[in-house]
């Protein structure tokens, strides 16, 4: 009987000392985490409601007086051609109603990404056809909006459009969210 405890015995050693480690390494990590070392980023990426499919993406804000910017390249997912009629953003620090809206088709730039100074083009709000793909600029002239160069932010967007086949097409709002690196 005596060697039945001896085995019980050790097994609560076992247990109690890799325990107290266990312990100690979760305090580890956790102290980590809560000092800001192990920081954790969710990863970039650009949803959009069914309306639209997301091909590419990029937040800008220069830091010296610059316009706040988002840059999409979208395709319109729906079986009618669409005329754009307002835009909102949630940008990390306020909400704007009254943001400036740019809409270009990809054939009037030849580059792969959004040329420098992207702020002179031709606006086409209107004669989206299904399936074609097209540069949304979102930006705003009112400071910083919480935007920090080099880190990641989180930018929610909605796009307001009609159907443009019908005459009397009415009013629908598709949301979207942006998380990426702020160039």
């Amino acid at each position: 009987m005596k060697k039945s405890h001896k085995k019980g015995q050790a097994a609560l050693e076992f247990l109690t000392t890799y325990g107290w480690a266990f312990i100690v390494i979760l305090t580890a990590i956790g102290a980590l985490a809560y000092f800001g070392f192990l920081k954790i980023t969710p990863p970039s990426k650009c949803l959009v409601s069914p309306e639209f499919s997301c091909i590419d993406y990029q937040i800008n804000y220069d830091g010296l007086g610059g316009d706040p910017e988002i840059f999409l390249v979208l395709s319109n997912s729906k079986d009618f051609t669409m005329e754009i009629k307002s835009a909102t953003v949630i940008w990390p620090d306020s909400t704007l109603e009254n943001v400036n809206l740019e809409i270009n088709s990809l054939a009037t730039f030849i580059d792969p990404g959004p040329p420098p100074g992207f702020k002179v083009g031709i606006y086409e709000f209107t004669g989206w056809a299904p399936g074609e793909k097209r540069y949304v600029r979102i930006w705003t002239d009112v400071g910083t909006l919480g935007l920090v160069q080099g880190e990641k932010a989180k930018i929610l967007f909605t796009l307001t459009y009609t159907n443009e086949d019908i005459t009397a097409g009415f009013d629908h709002t598709v949301s979207g969210e942006v998380i990426a690196q702020v160039n």
